[in-house]
């Protein structure tokens, strides 16, 4: 049996990682992704990626279909070197993370449809400073039922 959840997170992780200027983005922020990262970065991990896939929400359209739909949230953190913690660079690199999303929001055929929620820069506790950008986005599939 296919685990739908893992094949669709996998290619979100496989298209943030694209996200390199030799294909045709503005910032480098594909060369550091890191999926559900909880520990501090190492300067030399900068700027990164952080991906995240959240709580599923399942529920079904027709009750004799056998068929589940899923949405699936995701929420991808952008996270600046301290030297381009600036909005200019916080904003290239949430339409990078955008562009890449929008290239293929079925993410190969495996899902029906991907669904912007927020894109936004984060500033810390006091709004003094950018730390970086947020993106989260609902990813939504459909599945026999009981699956993943």
């Amino acid at each position: 049996m296919s685990n739908m959840r893992q094949e669709i997170v996998k290619k979100v992780l496989a298209r943030m990682r694209l996200i390199r200027t030799e294909n045709d983005y503005v910032t480098e922020i594909g060369a550091s992704v890191h999926e559900h990262r909880t520990e501090a970065l190492q300067e030399h991990e900068l700027p990164a990626l952080i991906v995240r896939d959240g709580t599923d929400e399942i529920t079904y359209r027709e009750k004799q279909s056998g068929a589940h739909h899923h949405s699936l949230p995701f929420t991808i953190d952008v996270v600046c070197q301290e030297t381009d913690v600036n909005a200019e660079v916080a904003r290239k690199a949430l339409a990078d993370v955008m562009k890449a999303i929008g290239v293929d929001p079925r993410w190969g055929g495996v899902a029906k449809q991907s669904l912007p929620k927020s894109a936004s820069v984060i500033t810390d506790k006091e709004g003094n400073w950018l730390g970086g950008a947020r993106v989260e986005f609902t990813v939504e599939y459909q599945t026999a039922a009981w699956a993943i």
